[in-house]
């Protein structure tokens, strides 16, 4: 049998599906998670940093032929 609550943080223990899961949490209507507030301010950054990668690569692979 698994214990009502996890030792040293005092929660109860939910399964997936079950009453208390994440299933209760509703957002209300408009409103953003955390998450999808954490990617609307790096998503900018995370798109000029694939950018970059992408030039740089290209650059390599340039060099690369040119310097056989």
């Amino acid at each position: 049998m698994l214990p009502d609550r996890l030792d040293g943080w005092g929660a109860p223990i939910q399964d997936e599906g079950q009453p208390g899961s994440a299933a209760q949490r509703r957002l209300e209507p408009g409103a953003q998670s955390r998450v999808e507030r954490l990617f609307e301010r790096t998503g900018p950054v995370l798109s000029w940093l694939a950018g970059i990668l992408m030039v740089m690569t290209i650059g390599a692979q340039i060099y690369i032929v040119l310097n056989r």
